[in-house]
């Protein structure tokens, strides 16, 4: 009790039903920026992974590879990656409702766990 809420670097408007939030990692401000979440359903799993990639791509252009996984730039080389156990259009419409923060180094942009995801994906804690 007491403590702060989880926040994550980004905000999810779609996610297939069933799916549930059932592993959070977020760490803002370090050398690595954390932001991890994983929901499942079933043994099936949606993975969403900051990585710190050095390539220069845009939005754009990596939209046409959106099939099994997606990439959404960030911050300087940082991007969103969102992968899953899902045909290519599902990962499409999840990439599509994504929203990101654009500064890593503070949580202050990031959106609160409960927010970041639709209300059917939640998860309640005792």
């Amino acid at each position: 009790g007491g403590g702060r809420p989880v926040r994550v670097a980004y905000q999810v408007g779609y996610i297939p039903a069933g799916y549930r939030v059932t592993e959070v990692a977020a760490q803002p401000g370090t050398e690595i920026n954390t932001s991890n979440v994983v929901l499942a359903h079933g043994s099936d799993e949606i993975k969403f992974r900051i990585y710190n990639h050095q390539g220069d791509w845009t939005g754009d252009e990596l939209k046409p590879y959106c099939a099994k996984a997606c990439m959404i730039p960030m911050s300087g080389t940082y991007y969103l990656y969102i992968s899953g156990d899902l045909p290519p259009a599902e990962i499409r419409k999840i990439f599509d409702s994504t929203a990101v923060a654009t500064d890593l180094a503070s949580d202050a942009g990031w959106f609160p766990l409960e927010e970041a995801f639709p209300t059917s994906a939640g998860f309640t804690t005792k």
